[in-house]
């Protein structure tokens, strides 16, 4: 949860080089002069546009500018750098070797002065409930070239105001519990924040790990440089102290109330269970504490016998007879991953001499929907799909059963949250929905997916082949090809 973030650099998350949206027809190249010249700032220019704007490249001057959709110019190229904007409408930019952040008129909200600003998630927003961690420094900016972080850090919030003045080393992660409460680690010490941005309490502990869905989280107390005298304990939602340090380790908190725990560290670490009291549970419970079973949605889990594979439920009943060479948690549609271990080890050659692992999938009776034939497969993921390869070739199937697409694909990728997937086959990429029907046929050059770090939200960047270069365009849920400037 705590994950520092603070050496990630703009450079590596900015990858937004639309040089479509450079006018490549004449009437395009015309509209954008006249909204140009009409307007004598950006934000006349920005009126005509009330639409999603993009960052684009323009090769002539090397700079980045914003634009719509259509081509038509939003904010005209002045920046090393520029981000999408976020649901405050601020976008990340950097000018001069500096990051601030812009409105959509391009007019600085918050001025340019940061080194580097961390991204918070996969679509490289830098704003996670109103604040964000930025860096300073004095570094020098090169395009294109990795700088290592001087790990001064500072939190602002959307005004551009620090929270947390830069003298420090910062780990933001903008999640606030159900109180009102995040935790932040400011150099080695933890502080309470509240939506606020005020600092409400600074607490002891060496560490802070995850909060289990019970409120309750481990932590670490003790010398930091001596290890013997760490011990480890439980803490709630306001950093109280629920179950004192006492253990050599501990672990998160089961979704049924029960943490493993582990005593006398030195001497092979004996492993116990607690409830939410830190009482210590009696062997039967400990047997089926979820805590060391992995209990899916359907309440089952695997246990291990005698060297095979099989399903017990919550109470502690065997459902699926232990015959699996391995065997996967069941995914919600009820389906689960095993397999079938067929290789002999050879010392000689010290690896596999024969033999190999094929996987296959069960329902929740034990039944085989697909006995073990593939060579690789993926788990089912939440829409009842799973990504299958035999005899070199990918395709999907479905929790019924069936194949939703031959084995006929080089590379496909997981679906997106829109139920779109990325294919490959033969140096070329496609997109199919869930039903295995191309949204857009084998064609690019190559492709950023749905939802994937760098595309706008419903798009994917693709590139397609121009005579003898490759332009990047966009394109829709609908399989339209959008060009900016065209």
């Amino acid at each position: 949860m705590f994950k520092r973030m603070c050496s990630f650099v703009l450079a590596m998350s900015l990858a937004f080089a639309f040089s479509a949206c450079k006018g490549e027809t004449k009437e395009a190249e015309k509209e954008n002069e006249a909204v140009a010249n009409k307007a004598e700032s950006n934000e006349e220019v920005n009126e005509v546009i009330t639409g999603m704007i993009v960052p684009y490249y323009d090769e002539d001057s090397e700079l980045y500018g914003y634009c719509s959709l259509e081509g038509k110019i939003a904010i005209k190229p002045r920046f090393q750098e520029a981000g999408i904007f976020e649901e405050n409408g601020l976008a990340c930019v950097r000018q001069e070797g500096m990051c601030g952040f812009i409105d959509r008129n391009g007019d600085f909200v918050i001025e340019p002065q940061f080194t580097s600003v961390s991204s918070v998630n996969k679509k490289d927003e830098k704003f996670r409930n109103g604040f964000a961690e930025v860096e300073v420094g004095d570094w020098e900016w090169e395009p294109d070239v990795v700088r290592v972080a001087s790990d001064v850090c500072g939190l602002i919030n959307e005004k551009g105001e620090y929270i947390i003045e830069p003298e420090h080393s910062v780990d933001y992660s903008g999640e606030f519990l159900k109180n009102g409460i995040t935790y932040i680690r400011i150099d080695d010490k933890y502080v309470l924040m509240n939506t606020e941005g005020q600092i409400v309490k600074e607490l002891p502990y060496l560490e802070i790990w995850e909060f289990a869905e019970n409120g309750l989280a481990v932590i670490k107390t003790g010398d930091p440089d001596d290890y013997e005298t760490w011990k480890y304990g439980y803490i709630n939602e306001d950093g109280e102290i629920i179950i004192e340090p006492q253990f050599d380790d501990a672990r998160t908190f089961g979704e049924d109330g029960i943490a493993v725990v582990y005593i006398n560290h030195e001497h092979g670490n004996d492993v116990k269970y607690i409830n939410e009291k830190g009482e210590f549970l009696p062997e039967n419970v400990c047997e089926k504490a979820e805590a060391k079973l992995e209990f899916a949605e359907n309440g089952l889990a695997v246990i291990e016998k005698d060297g095979k594979y099989g399903y017990v439920n919550k109470a502690g009943e065997i459902v699926i007879e232990p015959k699996f060479d391995g065997a996967g948690k069941f995914a919600k549609c009820g389906v689960a991953k095993v397999w079938t271990d067929t290789r002999v080890y050879s010392e000689a050659l010290d690896g596999y001499s024969s033999g190999s692992v094929e996987f296959g999938f069960i329902d929740e009776s034990g039944e085989y929907i697909f006995t073990p034939q593939f060579e690789e497969a993926n788990a089912f993921d939440e829409y009842g799909m799973a990504k299958v390869k035999k005899y070199d070739k990918w395709g999907y199937i479905n929790a019924e059963g069936q194949y939703v697409t031959p084995l006929q694909y080089d590379y496909v990728a997981s679906f997106s949250p829109e139920g779109i997937a990325r294919v490959e086959s033969d140096g070329k990429s496609g997109f199919i929905d869930r039903a295995g029907n191309y949204i857009a046929e084998l064609q690019f050059e190559y492709v950023y997916d749905f939802s994937s770090d760098f595309s706008p939200e419903g798009l994917a960047r693709v590139g397609v082949k121009v005579g003898d270069r490759t332009v990047e365009y966009y394109l829709n849920t609908e399989g339209k090809i959008i060009k900016p400037g065209m």
